[in-house]
């Protein structure tokens, strides 16, 4: 049940992320500039469609690989089906009890807006800001590039994507990389610290 409940909550995740993400790109549509350069030294521009562009063909592959290449697909379908089932079977017990599925996605929703907030009160820390839907699309995007990464955590990768993110919105490369530090230090780093001895008490407490 705990598996199909966390993938419940995954998907509520995404779901909320996408739609947020959605409206938020299309507000700040053109405000976003991704300078890449070239052998020659000389800079080019693009918009922020290329960076969408991209991703949605690497999920495409992805799928198409899975889909294709049978051993990849009798894994995936092995190992995710179990959970997508009690998922839904999770899913069909709150669609009885609206309230809770209402919270289930205002809760993802929520922490987006404070991820979000982080980063603005970060870029405030140092002298700029950008608007709340510019902040939206630079956490999700990095969020995205964190959670396909091998990596434990994103770590690293969240962090380039940050730095982009802001780089590409106008900030400067010094300040895009000390906000960047700062909102990380406060959402991932720290919270390890009280965190850990938080999780032993409820386990001794078997509320976990």
């Amino acid at each position: 049940m705990m598996l199909g409940f966390d993938v419940l909550v995954s998907l509520a995740g995404t779901v909320v992320q996408i739609i947020l993400f959605v409206i938020c790109y299309f507000m700040t549509k053109g405000d976003f500039t991704w300078a890449f350069q070239s052998s020659s030294g000389s800079s080019s521009s693009s918009s922020t469609h290329w960076l969408i562009l991209s991703i949605g063909v690497l999920v495409i592959a992805a799928i198409g690989a899975v889909t294709i290449v049978p051993s990849f697909r009798h894994k995936v379908v092995d190992k995710v089906k179990p959970q997508v089932d009690e998922a839904r079977d999770n899913l069909r017990d709150l669609a009885k009890q609206p309230g809770k599925l209402i919270r289930l996605f205002a809760g993802t929703a929520i922490s987006q807006v404070l991820f979000a907030l982080t980063l603005g009160c970060s870029l405030h820390a140092y002298g700029t800001s950008l608007s709340f839907a510019m902040l939206i699309v630079i956490n999700t995007v990095a969020g995205f590039l964190g959670g396909v990464a091998p990596v434990p955590g994103g770590i690293g990768v969240i962090e380039a994507g940050l730095i982009a993110g802001f780089v590409a919105a106008g900030v400067p490369s010094t300040t895009a990389v000390a906000a960047t530090i700062t909102a990380r230090l406060f959402t991932c780093y720290l919270p390890p610290l009280w965190g850990y001895p938080t999780l032993l008490w409820m386990r001794r407490h078997e509320y976990l």
